[in-house]
């Protein structure tokens, strides 16, 4: 399995990660855990989000209806809830609280104290909530917000939102690109993030994420095909480089992309597509990962347990 299928697979429940109407399925191992845990059943746990803090020090996730926050530095449960509606899609908002879209409409969590300190249902969404670096805007499928006195900016016209499973703000918030799976042709999407205008389409199943390069001039998607680098400001296809069903996607730098796949991380060169590096991957061979490669885990069995990558 590839690293961070969003699904988590990931675009962070129950239902439900992935990012869809088809929500990503774990299948746990039968690995005994290095405390007093015995195996864990063979039995499919459906999965929503994960999600992390800004600083990957803290993780949140969705598993059999209730909501999860982890410490990553110390690999252990901080608290879980239930949200009392499906949990769709979650994100970490300021340093307390966590934002989860659930069938019922976006809810404002205290993370710490795991209160329900505001419910807003008519937000809704289909599986995928995102927010640009500062925090000022939230996308949804119905549409994109501000934060501050969570006011709706515009509409988003999408044909394909029930099945977006990645989402995106470009640096400098001017659009908002979208992938979908389990489509034949344009599944990804470009927006104008003042009036949720659809821009320009482009194909791609979509498979993992989506990132935007440094400088903002190209987007990366991480698709059953392989990784395919855009234009960003036309959506032109430039090249597509990498392995099929690869996972997660990163720029290091404005002409360095690296993609985890399976138990390989690869570096390719942007001008050309050429791959520079191939190293086996160390530690956990895991199903997520956090957006810089610097954490991995996989989550395991019913009960609460994640099980982190040294």
């Amino acid at each position: 399995m590839s690293l961070l299928r969003w699904n988590c697979a990931i675009l962070v429940g129950f239902c439900v990660a992935g990012c869809a109407a088809k929500p990503m399925r774990v299948v746990p191992s039968t690995e005994t855990a290095k405390d007093t845990r015995a195996a864990v059943p063979q039995k499919e746990v459906w999965i929503r989000g994960p999600a992390f803090s800004s600083d990957n020090s803290r993780l949140v996730l969705a598993r059999n209806g209730e909501v999860e926050v982890w410490s990553v530095g110390q690999k252990r449960l901080l608290g879980s809830w239930n949200s009392k509606a499906t949990p769709r899609a979650m994100a970490f908002l300021g340093a307390n609280q966590v934002a989860v879209l659930t069938s019922e409409g976006l809810q404002l969590w205290n993370w710490k104290t795991r209160q329900l300190e505001k419910s807003m249902p008519e937000i809704s969404g289909q599986y995928f909530l995102e927010f640009n670096t500062n925090q000022r805007l939230m996308a949804v499928s119905s549409g994109i917000w501000r934060v501050s006195n969570w006011k709706k900016l515009s509409k988003l016209q999408t044909s394909e939102s029930d099945f977006v499973r990645a989402a995106i703000f470009s640096p400098d918030e001017k659009l908002l690109v979208t992938g979908a799976w389990d489509t034949t042709h344009d599944g990804i999407e470009a927006f104008d993030a003042r009036t949720g205008r659809v821009l320009w389409k482009a194909d791609g199943d979509q498979e993992g994420n989506i990132v935007f390069s440094p400088n903002g001039r190209f987007v990366a998607a991480s698709t059953t095909g392989g990784i395919v680098l855009l234009r960003a400001k036309d959506g032109k296809l430039i090249r597509q480089i990498g392995k099929s069903n690869g996972g997660e996607i990163r720029f290091l730098s404005n002409q360095v992309l690296e993609q985890d796949s399976e138990k390989t991380r690869l570096t390719f060169r942007v001008a050309d597509g050429k791959l520079l590096k191939s190293q086996l991957i160390a530690g956990l061979d895991s199903e997520y990962s956090s957006p810089d490669g610097s954490v991995r885990f996989r989550v395991v069995g019913e009960e609460k347990w994640v099980r982190f990558a040294n």
